[in-house]
């Protein structure tokens, strides 16, 4: 997988939805009226994650919730390692199936913040890229993900910060499915609702030349 130097995998397919109330509407009324933790990011409780870490992790009403520049949401932070050569991140956001939050399937449309040493952010990823799943597979392998190289002799980047915008929270994600017909393989899309909570991996890899 080809990438720039301080570029990430685009573009999620998305399209603009008027908000529903179908599939987390209770989770987003929580979120709305939840307190929120801090009042800066040096207050965050921030998960070390090394090099070949791979990290499963759930944001939903029990998470910290903060106030940032697009708006409330619930978060997961991380601690990045202290590195001499470049590494990539790769942040998975899962499809998840009816729940007692929903009526309807949904998905988190994840925003990578990333920091610098004194807490200041260095770059905002929110777009990703939909891979197609095979129709045989279980819908929930279906991602949204955002894959980022570091580079520490550029910035020292040292922290990052997993959380979405009351804008995603009023579109919907196409994630793709392929299938295969009489005339071949075609791949159809499948309309997800964003959501304030989900179902998320993070990952560091090492940099491949």
């Amino acid at each position: 997988m080809k990438i720039a130097q301080f570029t990430v995998l685009l573009v999620c397919v998305l399209a603009c939805s008027c908000q529903t109330n179908q599939p987390v509407s209770p989770a987003r009324r929580d979120l709305e009226s939840a307190a929120v933790c801090c009042q800066g990011y040096e207050k965050f409780d921030f998960q070390a994650l090394k090099l070949g870490d791979s990290e499963s992790f759930i944001i939903n009403t029990a998470s910290p919730a903060f106030n940032f520049a697009s708006g409330k949401s619930y978060f997961k932070a991380f601690r990045l390692p202290i590195q001499a050569r470049s590494y990539f991140i790769v942040v998975n956001s899962y499809f998840t199936d009816k729940d007692n939050l929903s009526r309807s399937p949904y998905i988190f449309h994840p925003v990578v913040a990333l920091l610098d040493a004194q807490y200041r952010v260095t770059r905002t990823i929110d777009q990703g890229i939909v891979n197609p799943i095979e129709s045989g597979n279980s819908m929930n392998n279906a991602s949204l993900e955002i894959e980022i190289r570091v580079n520490p002799q550029v910035v020292d980047e040292r922290f990052m910060v997993i959380y979405t915008t009351p804008d995603f929270l009023n579109q919907v994600t196409n994630l793709l499915v392929s299938k295969n017909s009489m005339v071949g393989w075609i791949v159809t899309s499948y309309e997800v609702q964003n959501a304030a909570v989900g179902r998320l991996q993070a990952q560091l890899t090492s940099w491949r030349e």
